[in-house]
């Protein structure tokens, strides 16, 4: 018995009370979160002694609970850490692959799926590419990443980056006649811009980095009918127009659009579609002003010296007018761009009609009465001091001095 006594009574000093394993119990936290960054993937762990609820929910009402976003929070605070790192990864990623698109103009699979298109186009274009590389010096010291792994665990395009920005770009209805009756001439035109920016193995991608923030974004350039995602005209989505030899370049939005698009609907042929270019703009990050702004008004620029050449070569055919024609030599209500004022001495105001008449026959030798399509006042050019006025003017002329292609005439 004494051994007993002995024994039970060494038991009960060692071991720590009840009282005691509560209190111990209160300063250990109810919840562990351990995340462990190993070189090629991300491991999180949790752990919670919070089970009391979930002791009795069985596995069907579990999945109903998980169904219903009812998880409790130790779970959801779990799957928010692992998506969020998920977000930071994919991020990253997209980063390396545009950097390396910009630093090859060749895509990765990647970044964006081969169109049937892209697989059987011909390697030469990426060898002359290779061979002409004086346009970004990048390419030097260019070292190719190795995706090959990457490349077998993930489907082509995973790492595809969303649309951050994109515009309408309305082209003038002389830039669409032709046996095709398409855009194809003024994507023609934009291309030759973008040239230096394209990606070799995949149609109408561009690469573009911007010079004060270093990002980098592909763009894609395709035709629009103004129906379908991209044609809310109430959205966001701003909407320019290629009108306008002297017009400001900010983007137009949908009101500017809206005031004069009946004008512009009586040049189109019967039957044919109103067709556009859109310019889609991809990356992680916003696109900044050399891109939304810097860009599209040098893409405007050179549709404008396009239609511009097609407009004068038709006037030297002595064609008519359209609507959009004069709409784009004259953008409605804009001020001249140069004013002269002619001061005649005294004497020849009794003989004003004659020298009125005199000097009209002079100067139809080298100018050109214009012609119009459309007999309605409202769209024919406006004397600078009836701009308001839809009355006929005879007193108007056209100047038209050809010059060479790309530089537009007069």
């Amino acid at each position: 018995m004494q051994g007993y006594d002995g024994g039970s009574s060494d038991s009960e000093c060692e071991s720590p009370t009840l009282d005691e394993q509560e209190c111990q119990s209160r300063l250990m936290p109810d919840f562990w979160l351990i995340v462990k960054i190993h070189q090629d993937r991300v491991k999180v762990y949790s752990h919670s002694r919070c089970f009391t609820e979930e002791k009795d929910v069985s596995a069907e009402e579990f999945e109903k609970k998980e169904e219903e976003q009812e998880l409790p929070e130790y779970l959801q605070l779990h799957q928010t850490v692992v998506r969020k790192i998920g977000e930071i990864c994919r991020i990253v990623n997209q980063r390396m692959l545009l950097q390396d698109l910009h630093d090859s103009h060749v895509c990765n699979s990647l970044l964006v799926a081969e169109s049937e298109e892209d697989i059987w186009k011909n390697e030469s274009l990426y060898r002359q590419r290779l061979n002409t590389s004086d346009d970004y010096n990048t390419e030097e010291s260019y070292q190719a990443r190795d995706y090959l792994a990457a490349t077998m665990q993930f489907i082509p395009g995973h790492f595809a980056c969303d649309v951050v920005w994109s515009t309408i770009i309305h082209i003038h209805p002389r830039l669409k006649m032709g046996p095709n009756m398409g855009v194809s001439r003024a994507i023609q035109a934009l291309r030759s811009v973008l040239n230096s920016f394209c990606v070799v193995n995949r149609k109408n991608m561009f690469v573009y980095q911007e010079r004060t923030t270093k990002s980098v974004f592909y763009l894609r350039l395709c035709e629009t009918s103004l129906t379908g995602k991209y044609s809310d005209m109430d959205g966001n989505l701003p909407m320019t127009r290629s009108i306008g030899l002297f017009r400001s370049q900010e983007p137009l939005f949908s009101e500017d659009i809206m005031g004069s698009k009946s004008s512009l609907e009586g040049s189109r042929p019967v039957g044919q579609v109103d067709k556009h270019i859109l310019l889609l703009v991809h990356g992680v990050g916003n696109a900044g002003p050399e891109i939304t702004d810097e860009l599209v008004k040098v893409l405007r620029k050179r549709l404008d010296e396009t239609t511009l050449d097609i407009i004068t070569v038709m006037l030297v055919r002595n064609c008519k007018l359209t609507p959009a024609d004069v709409e784009f030599i004259q953008p409605s209500g804009s001020p001249a761009t140069e004013v002269m004022t002619f001061s005649l001495p005294q004497y020849c105001l009794p003989w004003l009609s004659a020298v009125a008449h005199y000097l009209r026959q002079n100067l139809l030798i080298f100018l050109h009465v214009p012609k119009y399509t459309d007999s309605n006042t409202a769209h024919h050019f406006k004397h600078y001091f009836h701009l308001s006025s839809d009355l006929a003017d005879g007193n108007i002329y056209l100047y038209n001095k050809p010059g060479g292609q790309g530089t537009g005439g007069k």
